[in-house]
């Protein structure tokens, strides 16, 4: 009989232990699967945050809007100051101007445009910053080109294009790859930097040529037809600045036509009004 009592003691440890051992297994895999999964999803957010520090980066946020200590969580923190501003200056206004009703709405609307106006600063200012530096990078591919054809190093090509840039972003950047070289850093490094401030197709293309440049020393065809497309480049800027131009005087006139038009149905108003009350 106590031989039977201890079976089933026995029995009834063994058992309970086993499902202590596959519970504590099954909790051992669910933090394991738990731990992965934030470790993914820390992964994708600083991924994220990587791929939108370059993007701004190569929009020229660090030389545009945010010069000293750029990183992407002060570039949050600068658009949620812009769209408190917002906030504050459309629900204000609306509180004094119409009713506090239309200010709750009217807030949410500045603070969405508050959210999305620095990039619609900085879009517009790389855009206008990357039109007006073609005839710089034209002057740098020839200024490379001819050193190339002379016998000059394509470092030192490169360390004196500072010299002949007049756009103000190119040419900071030059300074600073100028700068690296003279500090020992090797031209691939130096044009990856260079190339990391602009979203430029035509600087991206120079940085490329460069490159081909210093590794098989045959690329003056490459500079010729990289000097050609900006040269195009440049033609349609200039045309797309004159229709801008245009278009601009146009809505000038028209403006200045409808005012006419509008002060001149006023006076008649006023002139009809008058002789009908004396008539």
């Amino acid at each position: 009989m106590e031989q039977i009592l201890i079976i089933v003691v026995a029995s009834a440890i063994a058992f309970l232990w086993a499902i202590a051992i596959r519970e504590g297994w099954s909790f051992a895999q669910r933090f394991a699967a738990k731990a992965a999964k934030e470790w993914n999803e820390n992964e994708k957010r600083l991924d994220r945050l990587q791929a939108k520090d370059i993007t701004l980066r190569k929009k020229g946020v660090d030389y545009f809007l945010i010069k000293d200590n750029f990183s992407c969580e002060k570039w949050y923190e600068y658009k949620a100051l812009s769209a408190l501003i917002g906030a504050i200056i459309l629900f204000g206004g609306m509180s004094v101007s119409v009713s506090r009703t239309a200010a709750i709405p009217a807030g949410v609307v500045g603070a969405v445009v508050g959210w999305f106006m620095l990039d619609i600063i900085l879009n517009a200012e790389n855009k206008s910053s990357n039109d007006k530096m073609l005839s710089d990078i034209m002057e740098v591919s020839r200024s490379i080109l001819y050193g190339n054809r002379s016998g000059q190093y394509i470092a030192d090509s490169l360390k004196n294009a500072c010299t002949i840039v007049e756009n103000d972003r190119l040419k900071t950047a030059l300074i600073q790859m100028r700068i690296h070289l003279e500090s020992g850093a090797n031209l691939r490094d130096a044009l990856s930097e260079l190339a990391s401030h602009f979203d430029n197709p035509e600087i991206d293309a120079l940085c490329t040529v460069i490159r081909s440049l210093q590794e098989t020393g045959q690329a003056n065809d490459a500079l010729d037809t990289l000097k050609e497309n900006v040269q195009r480049e440049q033609k349609t800027v200039n045309e797309a600045s004159v229709n801008h131009i245009r278009s601009k005087m146009q809505m000038a006139c028209f403006a200045c036509f409808t005012g006419s038009i509008i002060g001149f149905m006023y006076i008649m108003i006023q002139f009809l009004q008058n002789a009908m009350t004396e008539f």
